[in-house]
C-alpha cells in the first residue's frame, strides 16, 4: 500500500519527467495510481491531487483529451486542489480541441478575473472571436497587452477583430506603450497599423507601414511576406514574385503564404521554379496545407485539374480552418464548370475568414450561374456588397460590383461608370480594364474593345491581354490577326489555358470545323458525383 510520503514522492518524479518531456512514462504512472483507485487508495490519492493533474497533462501531451478531462475533473473536485488557474486553461484547450467552444468559453470564465492570466486572457478573446464576440475579443486581446505590450499576437489580434467592426485601433489610445522606450514604442505602433490596412485592403498604406518597419529592423521575412502579398494585390505580378522570391533567400524553410507564391508561378507559367517550391515545401512539412496547395498549382499547370482538386481536398483535412484552401477549391470547381459547388466552397471559405478572393469566387460563381439561366443576380450582389464593406477604398471589390450590373443591360452604364471609378483607384487594375472590355463587347463595339487591349499591352505585354486580344479578332472573324496573338500569349505562358483554348477553336474554324462540336455533360454528372460535406460544414476555431 501507498502511503502520503511516496505519492508525495512520486508526485515529484512526475513533474520531473514531464519538464523532461517525457509525457508517456507519466501516463504509465498516472495509470498504475489512478486508474483503479478505490477506497483508502482513492482517500490518499485525494489529498495528493497533484497525480490527478499531472497524469491528465501526459494525456495531452498525447492528445488523449477527453480523457485527460476526466482526471481534470478529479483534481479539481479534491478539497486540497489549489486554485487551477493552470489546470482550467488546460481543460478549456481540451474542450476546443473536441470542438466544444461553448464550455471552453464557460471554464476559462470560471477563473476569477484576479486570477486570469496572459494566457487564459489570450484564449479568452481566440474563443470569443471565433464566435463572433469581437468586442469581447478585443477586450481580452487588450487585457493581454496590459500584461505585456510585447505580446504581438495580441496586438495583431487586434487589428483583426477591429475590421469586422470597421474601426481601426490604436494601441497607445490605451496606453499599453505607455512605459516603454520611445523606439519599441514606434515599432510596436506601427506594426499592427500596418496589419490593419492589410486586413482594410489599404495597400499603398500597407506597403508604406511595412517599408517604415523595414528601417527598423532591416530586411526580414515578416515585412517582406507581407510586402509580396500587398504587391500580389495590387496586382503587381512581377514584382510580388521577385519579393517572394526574396523572402525564400531569406529562410528557405519558411511555409507562411507559399501557397500564393505558388499560385503566382502557376499564372506566369513557371513551371520548373513550382516544382522546385513543391519538393522543397513537402521536404519541411507535409502537415501544413500550403505543400498541398503548391502542389495543387503546379498539377493545374500541367492541366490535370482532377489531381489538382484531390490535392487541395487533402489540403482541406490537413487543415479545415484554412481559408485559402475553400477558394482554391472553388477556383478549380469554377474551371470545371461545376459552379453550384464552387459558390459552396468559396461560401465555406468565406466562413473561416472574410476576404475579398472569397467574395470575388462568390460573385463570380453567382454571375455564372446567371448566364446559365439560374437567377442568382440579388445573391450576387450581396456578395458584392460584403466585399465593398470589407474594402471600401479597394479596386478589385469595385470591380465585383461592375461584374454583377454588367449582368443586366439596363444598367450596363451604371457597371461602366463603375469600372471607371475602379480604375482611378487603381489604375493597374487588370479586371476592371477587361470588364469595361466585356462591356464593349456586349454592346458589339470591337473597335473600341481592340482599341483598349493595344494600349494595354504596349504599357504592359501580359499574357492574358494577349489572348483576350485574340479572342476580340476571332469575334471580328480575323483568325490569322487572333491566331497571332495566341501565340504571342504562349510565348509568354506555354500553359495558358485560355489561350490554349482560343488556339483550338481557330484551328478547327479554319479546318471548317464546328469548334462547340462534341461538348459533353460530363461536369454535370461530376456535380452529381461531388461531396459539398466535404467543406460545406467549417469549424471557425
Amino acid at each position: 500500500m501507498l502511503t502520503d510520503a511516496s505519492l508525495a514522492e512520486l508526485a515529484g518524479h512526475m513533474r520531473a519527467l514531464l519538464r523532461d518531456g517525457e509525457a508517456e512514462s507519466v501516463a504509465a504512472l498516472g495509470s498504475l495510481l489512478c486508474s483503479q483507485a478505490h477506497g483508502s487508495q482513492q482517500r490518499r490519492l485525494d489529498d495528493h491531487p497533484a497525480i490527478y493533474a499531472l497524469y491528465a497533462d501526459a494525456l495531452v501531451a498525447k492528445a488523449e483529451h477527453k480523457r485527460a478531462l476526466r482526471y481534470f475533473a478529479m483534481y479539481l473536485s479534491s478539497t486540497n486542489a489549489g486554485e487551477g488557474t493552470t489546470v482550467r486553461l488546460t481543460m478549456a484547450k481540451c474542450y476546443r480541441e473536441l470542438g466544444d467552444v461553448e464550455t471552453a468559453l464557460q471554464t476559462l470564465e470560471t477563473i476569477p478575473a484576479s486570477a486570469r492570466t496572459l494566457p487564459v486572457y489570450m484564449l479568452l478573446g481566440k474563443l470569443f472571436r471565433s464566435q463572433g464576440q469581437y468586442r469581447r475579443a478585443e477586450e481580452s486581446f487588450a487585457a493581454v497587452l496590459k500584461l505585456n505590450p510585447y505580446a504581438l499576437e495580441a496586438s495583431l489580434a487586434l487589428a483583426e477583430v477591429a475590421a469586422p467592426m470597421d474601426v481601426e485601433r490604436k494601441p497607445t489610445s490605451k496606453g499599453y506603450y505607455d512605459r516603454l522606450p520611445p523606439g519599441d514604442t514606434e515599432w510596436l505602433e506601427t506594426l499592427p497599423a500596418a496589419h490593419n490596412h492589410v486586413i482594410g485592403y489599404r495597400l499603398h498604406a500597407g506597403l508604406e507601414a511595412f517599408a517604415s518597419l523595414e528601417t527598423q529592423f532591416g530586411l526580414n521575412v515578416h515585412c517582406t511576406l507581407q510586402k509580396a502579398k500587398l504587391q500580389a494585390d495590387l496586382e503587381w505580378p512581377d514584382l510580388a514574385l521577385a519579393t517572394f522570391a526574396r523572402a525564400r533567400q531569406l529562410d528557405a524553410t519558411n511555409l507562411d503564404y507559399m501557397d500564393m507564391y505558388a499560385r503566382l508561378l502557376r499564372d506566369a507559367g513557371s513551371a520548373p521554379t513550382l516544382n522546385n517550391l513543391v519538393r522543397d515545401l513537402f521536404s519541411i512539412s507535409m502537415d501544413r496545407p500550403e505543400p498541398w496547395l503548391a502542389a495543387a498549382c503546379y498539377s493545374e499547370l500541367k492541366t490535370d485539374t482532377t489531381a489538382a482538386l484531390q490535392l487541395v481536398d487533402r489540403a482541406i483535412v490537413v487543415d479545415p480552418t484554412f481559408a485559402r484552401s475553400y477558394v482554391a477549391r472553388g477556383r478549380l470547381l469554377l474551371a470545371m464548370d461545376r459552379s453550384a459547388h464552387a459558390v459552396s466552397a468559396f461560401a465555406s471559405g468565406s466562413r473561416c475568414g472574410r476576404s475579398l478572393e472569397a467574395y470575388e469566387g462568390l460573385v463570380e460563381g453567382y454571375c455564372d450561374l446567371c448566364l446559365k439561366g439560374d437567377d442568382k443576380y440579388l445573391d450576387a450582389m450581396h456578395a458584392a456588397r460584403l466585399a465593398l464593406l470589407l474594402a471600401p477604398m479597394s479596386a478589385r471589390a469595385l470591380v465585383l460590383v461592375g461584374s454583377v450590373l454588367s449582368l443586366r443591360p439596363d444598367r450596363r452604364d451604371e457597371a461602366r461608370r463603375t469600372f471607371e471609378k475602379a480604375l482611378a483607384a487603381n489604375p493597374d487594375a487588370l479586371r476592371a480594364h477587361l470588364g469595361l472590355v466585356d462591356l464593349f463587347l456586349q454592346d458589339d463595339n470591337l473597335a473600341a474593345a481592340i482599341t483598349t487591349l493595344e494600349g494595354l499591352v504596349a504599357k504592359t505585354p501580359r499574357d492574358v491581354l494577349f489572348a483576350k486580344l485574340g479572342d476580340v479578332y476571332v469575334l471580328k472573324r480575323e483568325y490569322n490577326v487572333g491566331l497571332q496573338h495566341y501565340h504571342r500569349a504562349l510565348s509568354l505562358n506555354s500553359n495558358l489555358s485560355s489561350a490554349l483554348l482560343g488556339l483550338d477553336r481557330v484551328e478547327k474554324l479554319l479546318r471548317g470545323e464546328d469548334p462547340d462540336a462534341g461538348l459533353s455533360t460530363i461536369s454535370a454528372l461530376d456535380d452529381d458525383m461531388d461531396e459539398p460535406e466535404l467543406y460545406s460544414d467549417v469549424p471557425r476555431v
